[in-house]
């Protein structure tokens, strides 16, 4: 249940400790530079500090483990690589240390208890679908290193009501275009699934009630709205946004309001989708005008 690392060890291989399911507790030795893809998934590990001198996380390190409940990560981590921590379901809350720059795609999937991450101000890197199914998270600060959101990264954070996007944001992604469930593609002897809404950057965020793009946003591409029944007020600010793909906004459960400060390209395309929502701008004039090209109140 329990294994104590000799000190002068400084990797661990690839799959070292997997399946190990009685495995609790391990002290890692000082030294050690190099935990090994899956070293650690699937045992019954409760809690870990990781040793000072580990520079990244590696694929699956620590997925898996129902039991996680606590991570101490070393101060001179550098990166988190794909589902590093994804499918912990016991998982409450992470403080990743100043100095990591690439959190993976599906870091964290499925932490269902997640509630509190708290990001670095060194961070510009995060992949795919990083917190989807951490229905626990409330709230998330994003700092201003990150330029880009990538496809599915909020999906089924359902107790998600804050989220600060950062400053320099200039894209976020869905998925191209969405399929039924169960769709997929057969080419080159195997079968590939194909997104779904549940793909949606926003899919089932159902406690946000409103979100605020920064005016450094120049493209919107995707599906990135669906089933977030108390979303009334998205705000776009950008003078050059773009849009691209599919519908941006895929179902509506109540009425929706989207505020531009100027009528750019994505105004035209949602029009253009008949969305049922309102389009008003952030500073109407004292008389409103239909749609000339002038920002202003519009319904439809």
């Amino acid at each position: 249940s329990s294994i104590h690392l000799p000190e002068g060890l400084t990797k661990l291989p690839h799959s070292c400790f997997k399946y190990c399911g009685s495995l609790q507790k391990i002290q890692f030795p000082s030294h050690l530079q190099t935990i090994e893809q899956s070293c650690f998934a699937a045992t019954g590990l409760t809690g870990i500090i990781l040793p000072p001198e580990l520079k990244n996380i590696t694929h699956l390190a620590f997925s898996e483990c129902p039991n996680l409940t606590s991570v101490q990560l070393p101060a001179g981590l550098k990166t988190i690589e794909d589902s590093a921590f994804s499918d912990c379901p016991a998982l409450t809350s992470i403080v990743i240390p100043d100095g990591v720059t690439s959190i993976g795609r599906m870091a964290f999937l499925n932490c269902e208890k997640l509630k509190t991450v708290q990001l670095p101000s060194s961070l510009t890197e995060m992949g795919e679908e990083m917190f989807k199914g951490c229905s626990s998270l409330t709230e998330l600060d994003i700092p201003d290193g990150v330029t880009e959101i990538a496809s599915g990264t909020f999906s089924g954070c359902r107790s998600l009501q804050s989220l600060t996007l950062p400053k320099n944001l200039t894209a976020i992604y869905g998925p191209g275009q969405v399929y039924p469930e169960g769709s997929y593609t057969y080419e080159g002897g195997h079968a590939d699934t194909l997104p779904t809404v549940e793909d949606c950057t926003f899919y089932d965020c159902e406690s946000l009630t409103s979100l605020e793009f920064p005016s450094s946003l120049k493209l919107v591409s995707g599906a990135l709205f669906s089933s977030c029944n108390k979303l009334t007020s998205v705000s776009f600010t950008s003078t050059t946004l773009e849009g691209k793909g599919t519908q941006t906004f895929q179902d509506h459960a109540s009425r929706l309001t989207v505020y531009f400060s100027n009528p750019v390209g994505l105004y035209d395309r949602l029009r253009a989708q008949g969305i049922s929502c309102t389009l008003v701008s952030i500073a109407p004039p004292a008389s409103n005008v239909p749609s000339t090209g002038t920002p202003g109140l519009y319904t439809y």
